[in-house]
């Protein structure tokens, strides 16, 4: 890190005549066609996907159940 002494010094010592004036140029760039199209897509999927009224409620069922008492007392009388 820089001594605060030496960079006081600078401030102080500092030449406001070498500034010079300049102009800003502010650039705006504009989405094209494809990205607004683009865009318009996305949203649409977005608002098809987070509309729940259109969803429908569902029940889960249990495809590979637990096996019951009699079928491990099966199992091992088996072995």
């Amino acid at each position: 890190m820089a001594d605060a002494g030496k960079v006081l010094e600078d401030i102080d010592g500092f030449d406001k005549q070498k500034l010079r004036h300049v102009e800003t140029e502010e650039k705006v760039v504009l989405p094209n066609k494809e990205v607004i199209e683009k865009e318009k897509t996305e949203k649409q999927l977005l608002q098809e996907i987070e509309t729940p009224h259109s969803l429908k409620r569902t029940s889960t069922k249990e495809k590979n159940p637990l096996p019951t008492k009699e079928d491990i007392a099966a199992e091992k009388a088996i072995h």
